[in-house]
């Protein structure tokens, strides 16, 4: 099921804000995000593929995309091939239409493209379509917090309910499909109201994943730990946690590096090379 929590991403990159929102900027950041495999003995010399190239205006908004294929999820015979470009445009600094070419199956042409479109009532996002058909609806309480999504597409009654501490932070998110509930989404923030870990449940109650966030002085996001429902790492406390990563940070608080641990094993490198 589709939720909001995870969100998630032109054969020719546009080189200019100007050209891909419209607004008059005059510079935007690039990013490229390369990803290493590592074996069970690390391998000094494996190449680096490239995964995603992105670049933002000068509000930090996503503009641009590719996406390609990673070592991480596909086989050996189609790393770095070309997945799909996005171009998002933007008025008054809120984005209202995504265009996204998929290269399907890593065919060599561009397959039809998808259009999503985001209708706003003021501020606040009411409805999105994807190639003109209805897709989330959104409803919001008195403080214009977002309260309902709906999801308009699957032609049953599926939607999520958000629920808020006294501060305002997100404290929960119940998950029904056809109108009945099959998970609950929990929220754990640090005295300063930072977020720091996730805990979901099924409907019978159950975990079915355990997320916990290491921050820094400054709220950067250092380690991230999570596991599945069941005991893969069997019941030794310190592999409590399936999956590791560790975030390193340049100067300007950007990161430049993420290292993936698989039950203490180190599994795959990602590099960020901003320009």
């Amino acid at each position: 099921m589709k939720t909001l929590l995870t969100a998630i991403f032109l054969p020719l990159i546009c080189l200019t804000v100007n050209s891909c929102s419209g607004q008059e900027n005059h510079k935007h950041i690039g990013l490229n995000v390369y990803y290493t495999l590592i074996d069970s003995i690390e391998n000094p010399t494996a190449k680096a593929y490239k995964i995603s190239v992105e670049h933002y205006n000068t509000d930090s908004n996503l503009i641009y995309q590719e996406v390609y294929a990673s070592p991480a999820e596909y086989p050996q015979e189609k790393w770095g091939l070309l997945l799909s470009t996005t171009q998002l445009f933007y008025e008054d600094k809120r984005l209202v239409k995504e265009e996204t070419q998929d290269r399907g199956a890593f065919q060599q042409t561009p397959t039809e493209k998808s259009v999503r479109t985001y209708s706003y009532n003021g501020e606040r996002l009411q409805e999105t379509a994807v190639n003109g058909n209805p897709h989330e609806r959104y409803e919001y309480n008195r403080e214009g917090r977002l309260t309902v999504l709906t999801l308009l597409y699957t032609g049953r009654k599926d939607f999520e309910h958000y629920s808020y501490t006294k501060g305002g932070q997100k404290d929960s998110v119940r998950q029904y499909l056809n109108n009945q509930l099959i998970a609950i989404n929990t929220f754990r923030y640090d005295p300063s109201q930072r977020l720091i870990g996730r805990i979901n449940f099924n409907q019978h109650g159950d975990t079915v994943f355990h997320e916990v966030l290491v921050r820094d002085a400054d709220g950067n996001i250092t380690e991230r730990k999570w596991k599945g429902q069941g005991s893969r790492g069997g019941t030794n406390a310190s592999n409590y946690f399936w999956y590791w990563e560790k975030y390193f940070y340049n100067d300007k608080g950007q990161k430049i590096k993420m290292e993936y641990y698989d039950l203490g094993r180190l599994a795959g490198r990602y590099e960020y090379r901003w320009e």
